[in-house]
């Protein structure tokens, strides 16, 4: 029966009422279009009969009716993610319509024959495209493995598997090598973490370190992480993080839930740019061909490093995970990965049901990974010990904090060598004294003072350097204070005399007075 225009427009705001619900909760794939196929054919106009002549002519249908005539006639497809258009196909899987020519051929595939008329007031297919790009369901993303919980606004193009039992997923934890019964604990956490559904930017970074150097599995271990989520992008720390960030938002990387960063050789690993992305709610950036493009932030950070030396906040958000060398046969990763490929279905399962476990235990303080903790970490055994477990490798990870020890321990005997007595005496340190003490201990000889008073005024800032502070008095110079102010309301600012004073001293006996502050 032939519908009127007014019963399109009805439809069409039923349809996205019910869609805009189910995008709101937990959609999942259900409502794919291979079974929606319509003969009708598509067109942008109404062919109309003259009166009189008997000749027909054609115009323009309204942008909305023909938006619902298409919606109708596919079951509520196309829909987007990221702001660009999707449809789920059975045969071919998830298909971005990136450009009207792609839209278009999808509905020639779907609804028949596409009668288009371009002229004035004829909607355009560019203007057609950019309408449904507005008005489709929208996703967040879309996930082609499960989460648990399954998070709202995602749309999951795969089964939701029946909570396993743990058995086959402890067969694959047997095929590495952890250090100790804790990091074979912490690989657990690291296989279940990406179909955790939890919120953007919840997720800690894993370090996978050895002391046994290299061959110890580190990068083998991030390979099968990897293989069991559906895949990587692989990125190294010195690209650029606006490429990384398209890479992530590009059609082959919108699907990973995994980045991994092998091998890295620096012996400090900071990254600022990599530190904001981990624990940013969404990636967004260019994606070609749209423009702006987002994505949840609910990727795994993967890392191996020989040896382990990162920053302050790089270790924050880590969890160090230590493997040692294995003995294995040289058909280990050909085995390792039959069994992830012929048992993923039953392992994904068992991943479930590990992150279903109802008894939990409940910490009694939270990192800032605490909606992680809770989820996660809270379903192993011995929950709190693993807890402090990484939070003791994430301090020795921590080589500022190294660093900020030696520093102070460095500036304590300094000033004792001055005649001070640093238990009880407040010492105001200039700027330029403090930066070439700092250059000593670093055995940075490059760095200028402003950078390194930078550095030490940061250590101060945070705490890291108990003895010392930034003088926030500028009568003698920028500087710092050496001492507690609980013993001492009193300032010494002779340290430049003492320092001259010395440096005669050792001039007169021919000693060495590298060490002793110059002009």
């Amino acid at each position: 029966m032939p519908r009127s225009y007014a019963d399109l427009l009805a439809l069409l705001d039923a349809a996205e009422a019910v869609f805009d619900q189910k995008a709101s909760v937990n959609p999942v794939a259900d409502t794919a279009t291979d079974d929606v196929i319509s003969t009708e054919g598509i067109t942008n106009a109404e062919e109309v009969e003259s009166i009189g002549d008997g000749q027909s002519s054609y115009v323009p249908k309204p942008l909305k009716e023909i938006s619902a005539a298409i919606y109708e006639r596919t079951g509520g497809w196309p829909r987007r993610a990221g702001g660009v258009l999707f449809v789920h196909d059975p045969t071919e899987g998830i298909c971005w319509l990136e450009k009207p020519s792609a839209l278009f051929g999808w509905i020639q595939s779907k609804c028949g024959v596409v009668e288009w008329h371009s002229g004035r007031g004829f909607v355009s297919k560019e203007e057609l495209f950019e309408e449904l790009k507005r008005t489709a369901t929208k996703y967040r993303t879309i996930e082609y493995l499960p989460h648990h919980p399954l998070i709202p606004g995602h749309y999951y193009a795969c089964n939701i598997p029946e909570p396993g039992n743990g058995e086959i997923l402890s067969k694959l934890l047997d095929c590495f090598a952890p250090e100790t019964e804790i990091d074979r604990l912490l690989i657990l956490a690291m296989f279940a973490t990406p179909f955790w559904g939890g919120q953007g930017g919840q997720r800690p970074m894993f370090v996978v370190i050895s002391d046994h150097g290299r061959g110890a599995g580190k990068s083998k271990l991030t390979d099968m992480v990897a293989n069991l989520a559906g895949g990587n992008v692989e990125i190294t720390n010195h690209e650029d993080s606006k490429i990384i960030r398209e890479r992530l938002l590009s059609p082959d990387g919108m699907d990973k839930r995994i980045v991994r960063i092998d091998n890295v050789k620096s012996l400090k690993f900071s990254w600022a740019e990599l530190e904001s992305m981990v624990t940013a709610p969404c990636i967004s950036g260019k994606r070609l061909y749209v423009g702006e493009g987002s994505r949840p932030n609910t990727l795994t950070w993967l890392i191996t490093l020989n040896g382990v030396s990162l920053s302050t906040d790089m270790a924050q958000r880590s969890v160090v995970v230590k493997v040692v060398k294995p003995v294995r046969s040289g058909a280990w990763e050909a085995d390792t990965l039959k069994f992830i490929n012929e048992n993923r279905e039953a392992i994904i399962a068992d991943i479930i049901g590990f992150l279903q476990i109802e008894e939990a235990t409940k910490l009694v303080e939270h990192s800032r990974w605490a909606a992680w903790e809770n989820d996660v970490l809270c379903r192993l055994e011995n929950a709190a010990e693993i807890q402090e477990y990484i939070q003791g490798r994430a301090r020795g990870a921590d080589s500022e904090l190294e660093e900020a020890e030696e520093l102070e321990s460095y500036f304590r005997s300094r000033l004792d060598l001055l005649g001070y007595d640093t238990e009880i005496r407040r010492v105001h340190i200039p700027s330029a004294v403090a930066g070439k003490w700092y250059r000593e201990v670093t055995n940075d000889k490059q760095k200028i003072t402003i950078a390194c008073s930078k550095i030490i005024s940061q250590f101060c800032q945070e705490g890291r350097i108990s003895m010392l502070e930034i003088n926030p008095s500028r009568k003698y110079g920028r500087g710092f204070i050496w001492g507690d102010k609980k013993n001492s309301t009193e300032i010494d600012y002779d340290i430049k005399d003492r320092i001259e004073e010395k440096t005669a001293d050792a001039k007169n006996n021919n000693e060495r007075h590298s060490y002793w502050w110059e002009r």
